[in-house]
């Protein structure tokens, strides 16, 4: 977290707009045309950051993958999960994600990065820990009775 408060100050003592420069990441994909005018307005990541970005996008992805294996209705209620299935009106978790990921700083990355490994040698996914503190936040108690709402509402796969 102090990583992450320490990109926001540094943001705004620069005058940057993590959010602005977020969207236009995702342009890139979902907007190429668009994404070239104004790309010259962003600063370019790092290769490192790119690539700390990269693994952790490809990690969670990982994660997400099987939580649309498992809870398809819920899941399916939100945003495609890979890039292919972007189009300007919808924009995937994969092209969301990375472009976010790519507004944060190596040591940001990094404190991600080692966070989601200490996670996963609890047995944890932040993947799934994101979901289920979502569909809570919808009224359910668990994964399992937020699928089953969704599967009676008739909510799509």
């Amino acid at each position: 977290r102090a990583a992450y408060l320490e990109d926001l100050l540094n943001a705004e003592l620069d005058g940057r707009n993590l959010v602005r420069e977020k969207y236009i990441h995702m342009m890139k994909n979902v907007v190429p045309a668009q994404y070239a005018l104004l790309a010259e307005t962003i600063p370019i990541p790092e290769p490192a950051v790119t690539k700390l970005a990269g693994e952790i996008s490809d990690r969670l992805l990982a994660q997400t993958q099987t939580l649309f294996d498992r809870y398809p209705h819920v899941t399916g209620a939100g945003r495609p999960l890979r890039a292919s299935s972007d189009t300007p009106y919808v924009t995937s978790i994969e092209t969301y994600q990375y472009s976010e990921l790519l507004t944060y700083s190596e040591a940001t990355l990094t404190a991600l990065k080692a966070h989601l490994e200490a996670l996963e040698k609890e047995g944890r996914l932040l993947a799934r820990e994101i979901l289920e503190n979502t569909v809570r936040h919808y009224g359910y108690q668990t994964l399992e009775a937020a699928e089953n709402a969704a599967k009676t509402r008739g909510m799509r796969p």
